[in-house]
């Protein structure tokens, strides 16, 4: 059994403001951070990667896929990309449920 992970760059939903959308929750953009979130998901053998629903952040995936050294970012990295990007859940398991 394996698990999708279907959101992994996934950076938080978009503002009320935001018109312009090409998925239904804000995408990280950095590619360093793509990188390392993908790569996350990588190193894990249980989990396999869906791309994004952004297809023109697609290339950067792949890319990431393609580095890949088999070695998973440490706790610290994502963390920094978490506070650098304002990372965000988008699933809280109660109001943001309701999509």
């Amino acid at each position: 059994m394996a698990i999708q992970t279907i959101k992994s760059i996934a950076r938080r939903r978009w503002a009320p403001d935001v018109t312009r959308r090409f998925s239904w929750y804000e995408p990280l953009t950095d590619p360093d951070a793509i990188a390392r979130s993908v790569q996350w998901v990588l190193a894990d053998d249980r989990v396999f990667l869906n791309t994004t629903s952004d297809a023109r952040l697609l290339p950067l995936v792949l890319q990431a896929t393609a580095d890949f050294d088999g070695r998973r970012p440490t706790d610290a990295q994502m963390e920094a990309d978490g506070l650098a990007h304002g990372v965000r859940p988008i699933f809280d398991g109660a109001d943001l449920e309701r999509i």
